[in-house]
């Protein structure tokens, strides 16, 4: 879930919501104002065996390949439309950083698919949360068979956008504190480039005035 308040933060939705691949791929892109553009790329659990094709009906393609290729011709949208935007790539990609033993645990250890967002994105993004904290064991989804650390954040590796990343933490506890889930909670904060727009008035509410008017019957 996404939500923004284009009013208070005095911005405005560049591109419209994108909903691709049945659901599994979303995007949309917002001029947070003070030369400072974002856009979201959302992704959820691209498989490596299940085979469907959204974008060519004529032949069948691996979910990861496909996900991986939409991911790239939104990107490639983006940077020719606005060169200076910082892409953030986040969800359950199903793929691991690398096939160490700190992001592989049991059964489903492997290394990263040569189809898959992360490998395409190797020279460009980098997964935030785990560059974030260098010491601990990168695991965010637990399973009778072993565990992962298959989700990400991935921000551009550029100094100019990293430095607007002011906390990347990974909470493995609060993963299932409101729904049933077996993945942990990642997350990071932007720093904006400007401050928030300010309301400014003067507090009166209708509760006030109903008491006022009881008070003279």
């Amino acid at each position: 879930m996404l939500l923004f308040d284009t009013w208070k933060w005095g911005g405005k939705v560049l591109t419209a919501f994108q909903s691709l691949q049945y659901g599994r791929v979303a995007a949309i892109s917002f001029d947070l104002g003070n030369n400072l553009q974002i856009g979201i790329v959302s992704i959820y659990a691209p498989t490596r065996n299940h085979k469907t094709s959204e974008t060519d009906d004529t032949s069948t393609h691996p979910s990861m390949k496909i996900t991986s290729n939409l991911v790239q011709k939104i990107l490639s949208k983006w940077k020719s439309l606005y060169p200076n935007m910082m892409t953030i790539i986040l969800g359950d990609l199903q793929e691991t950083v690398s096939g160490l033993n700190r992001d592989n645990l049991g059964k489903y250890r492997c290394e990263p698919s040569q189809d898959g967002v992360l490998s395409n994105l190797s020279h460009s993004h980098s997964s935030i949360v785990r560059d974030k904290n260098p010491d601990i064991t990168y695991v965010t989804r637990f399973g009778k068979e072993g565990a992962r650390g298959i989700d990400h954040i991935l921000l551009p590796i550029d100094d100019k956008f990293r430095d607007l990343c002011v906390g990347a933490t990974i909470q493995r506890d609060v993963g299932a504190n409101y729904f049933p889930s077996d993945h942990s909670m990642i997350s990071c904060s932007i720093r904006r480039a400007g401050q928030n727009n300010n309301c400014s008035g003067y507090v009166k509410t209708k509760f006030e005035s109903r008491v006022a008017n009881s008070e003279k019957i």
